[in-house]
Parts: structure tokens; C-alpha cells; sequence
């Protein structure tokens, strides 16, 4: 009898045993360690082969200075052990700006992005960094800033959407168009010039500072102002 009893046990036993090393196979492992990247003090300047874009996303830190032109050019000004770490890539009608995963770039000279283009219809930002766009000339344009970036743009846009998700600042006092939409959560600002509409929507206490004479629609949820300049 105990014979019996313990061959029926050997299977609880064994299904018991897999269970146990499934579990431990599940364990994710440890996080990446980010490494910290201290610029060298050495500055040069590369030129980057890209084309085929009007819409620039950054996923890294640095200044991004924008001309609207006919030939399509980046530069980037910045420290010699800190570019190779930067990658540069334009496809679907995007240019993506981004450094090597799990490291982290501490620049102790600024690091610039020149960039020229024939058309600007977005830019979208992630992390830190100015961003300054002249000569914008299209029917729409759209700036998204998920971080504390500032943006300063000119030119003309006839419908123009902002979005701030944290504290970051647009000025787009001297981009002329007829519509707007801005969508603050956080603490950011935007300024634009709408001849004909604009809809607000803040969460939180942002500000939205307007000149021209536009129909205003307006959502505000927390201490969110909007202000004619």
C-alpha cells in the first residue's frame, strides 16, 4: 500500500517541480544600467547626409535651429566622444534625432542641430533643448513638447496645434494664421497670432497668450489663463 501511495505522489511532485522552474524562467531581468557620457571639451562640427523629410523628431537634448531652404542639410556642432553617439535618420517623412540607448550625454559645450529644409509641417519634441524654426510657410503646422523645451517659430501656418505635456514655452507670436488649437497639461505657455479662431484646453495652470481678434472656445480645468496680449 505505501508502494502505491508513493508512486501517485511522484507526479504532484513533478508538476510541482516545472511550476517552480517556470516561475523562475518568468523573472524579468535586472534594468540596464545607464551610463553617463561626459562630453570631451573638444567641439567639431559633422554634416549628416538626410532628406526626404518636413517633420523633425527629437528624442535626445541639444539646441535645434531650423531655416526653411531649397536643399535639405544637417549639421551638428558638439563634442567629439559625444556625436558618434547620436544617431540621425529620416524615413516616412520624418528626421529622428536620438542617442544610443542606456546612455546617458552630459555636454559641457552646447550641442547644435542646424538644420535646413523646403517645408516644415512639425516638430515634436521629448527631453530638453531650445528649438527656433524661421521662414515656416505652410497651410498647417503642429509642435508637440513632452518635457520643458522652448520653442520660438515665425512665419505663416493657416492652422496651427500646440500641445504641452509639462512646462515647456512656445512662442509663435510671429507665426500669422487664422486657426489655432493649444492643449496644455501642466504649467506650459503658448503665445500664437489667430486672425479667425482659437480653442483652449488646459489642465492645470497654464497660459495661452493671443493677439490677434479670434472666436475663442475655451476648456479649462485648474488655474489655466488666457490672456489677449
Amino acid at each position: 500500500m505505501k508502494r502505491s501511495i508513493f508512486f501517485q505522489r511522484r507526479p504532484m511532485f513533478a508538476v510541482a517541480l516545472i511550476v517552480l522552474l517556470a516561475g523562475g524562467a518568468c523573472t524579468p531581468p535586472p534594468p540596464a544600467q545607464i551610463e553617463t557620457v561626459t562630453g570631451s571639451g573638444n567641439v567639431i562640427t559633422e554634416t549628416r547626409d538626410v532628406s526626404g523629410f518636413s517633420r523633425i523628431e527629437m528624442l535626445s537634448s541639444g539646441e535645434i535651429v531650423v531655416r526653411v531652404g531649397d536643399v535639405e542639410t544637417l549639421t551638428i556642432s558638439g563634442e567629439d566622444n559625444l556625436l558618434p553617439l547620436i544617431t540621425t535618420e529620416a524615413a516616412s517623412g520624418w528626421l529622428v534625432i536620438r542617442h544610443e540607448s542606456h546612455k546617458s550625454l552630459s555636454a559641457t559645450k552646447p550641442l547644435v542641430y542646424t538644420i535646413t529644409v523646403p517645408r516644415l509641417q512639425e516638430v515634436k519634441i521629448s527631453g530638453g533643448g531650445p528649438v527656433t524654426a524661421t521662414g515656416i510657410d505652410e497651410d498647417s503646422f503642429t509642435a508637440t513638447i513632452s518635457g520643458a523645451s522652448n520653442f520660438t517659430l515665425s512665419g505663416t501656418a493657416q492652422t496651427q496645434s500646440y500641445t504641452i505635456n509639462g512646462a515647456g514655452f512656445v512662442n509663435a507670436s510671429a507665426l500669422i494664421g487664422a486657426q489655432a488649437r493649444v492643449t496644455i497639461t501642466g504649467m506650459g505657455s503658448v503665445e500664437v497670432n489667430a486672425s479667425d479662431s482659437l480653442d483652449v484646453t488646459i489642465s492645470g495652470s497654464g497660459t495661452v497668450v493671443y493677439a490677434g481678434n479670434p472666436d475663442i472656445t475655451r476648456n479649462i480645468t485648474g488655474q489655466g489663463q488666457v490672456i489677449a496680449k
